[in-house]
């Protein structure tokens, strides 16, 4: 399979509310402090979007990893949003997709225009 796409993801809380960027930023600081890492990536494929994400121990050893794969043809709605604060800027991209109870959402480390081109692509795999 050929990549397409491939973002990182923020892997702690999900949102553009300034208090979760705060409290990120202190969980950040506990976490480098005890030695965990966390990372994850959005990966786009032809038929499928592939999200990783990795807990490291002892900042080198891998502890946890999570992978979610959904498929393109199962995603019947989309929705972005940014917010540009003090702290930063946030993409936040939330996909409904058949088969979940709960939409699933991802603040995504890119450009709003990038994400935002790259899931009208991603409902219902339209042609893009």
């Amino acid at each position: 399979m050929a990549e397409i796409y491939r973002v990182k993801v923020e892997q702690r809380q999900v949102g553009t509310n300034f208090l979760i960027k705060i409290l990120n930023w202190f969980v950040a600081v506990v976490e480098f402090l005890s030695g965990t890492r966390r990372s994850g990536d959005l990966v786009e494929y032809a038929d499928s979007i592939v999200v990783t994400s990795t807990i490291k121990r002892f900042w080198v050893m891998k502890g946890d990893e999570s992978v979610l794969v959904l498929n393109k043809n199962k995603i019947s709605a989309a929705s972005t949003s940014y917010s540009k604060r003090f702290g930063g800027e946030v993409v936040v991209v939330t996909l409904f997709v058949a088969g979940f109870t709960e939409p699933q959402g991802f603040a995504l480390k890119d450009k709003y225009e990038t994400v935002s081109k790259k899931i009208e692509t991603w409902v219902g795999n339209a042609k893009g």
